[in-house]
C-alpha cells in the first residue's frame, strides 16, 4: 500500500522520467537531473532514478530548460537503467 502511495505521489508531482520516441530521429526526455556524456554515437542521461543511453548516429542534444532535453539524430537503441541506489519515498 505505502509503495502505491508513493508512485501515485510521484505521478501527481510530475517526478517521473518521461520519455518521447519520435520515429528513429528524436528523443525527448523530461525530468533530466544530469547529462553524464554526450557526443555523436551515444548520449547518457540521468532522470528521475534511471539512466537513459541513446545510441546512434550524428546524435545532437539541444536543451530548452533545465529539466527537459532532445536528442536528434539516427537513433538505433534505448536502454533503460534504474540506479540501484534509488529509493522511491
Amino acid at each position: 500500500m505505502k509503495k502505491a502511495v508513493g508512485q501515485r505521489l510521484r505521478d501527481l508531482a510530475f517526478i517521473n522520467a518521461f520519455i518521447s520516441v519520435v520515429d528513429d530521429k528524436k528523443v525527448i526526455i523530461e525530468n533530466v537531473s544530469n547529462i553524464i556524456e554526450c557526443n555523436e554515437i551515444t548520449a547518457n542521461i540521468e532522470a528521475s532514478g534511471f539512466n537513459v543511453r541513446i545510441w546512434g548516429s550524428g546524435l545532437s542534444l539541444s536543451t530548452y530548460d533545465n529539466r527537459l532535453i532532445e536528442i536528434s539524430g539516427v537513433i538505433t537503441s534505448i536502454e533503460l537503467e534504474k540506479h540501484l541506489n534509488f529509493k522511491e519515498k
